[in-house]
């Protein structure tokens, strides 16, 4: 479940962790913020338990990869 994001990164609520430095693909698709859906490869920058068999992992998209929101 995708927690939050902005033009640097994104913020991830999982069930299983990720390695830091794994390479993803982001793949958003919402009417509200981007017409034509989003897709965007990330870095995983961190990964912390958070809670019960959940996982809260931080994305950082580069310096050359940000997300324009316009």
């Amino acid at each position: 479940m995708l927690t939050d994001i902005s033009a640097g990164g994104a913020s991830l609520l999982t069930i299983a962790p990720l390695k830091e430095l794994e390479k993803v693909e982001v793949s958003v698709r919402s009417c509200f913020f981007f017409s034509k859906g989003l897709r965007k490869e990330a870095k995983v920058a961190w990964c912390k338990k958070s809670g019960y068999d959940l996982w809260r992992i931080g994305l950082d998209f580069g310096i050359d990869n940000l997300v324009n929101f316009s």
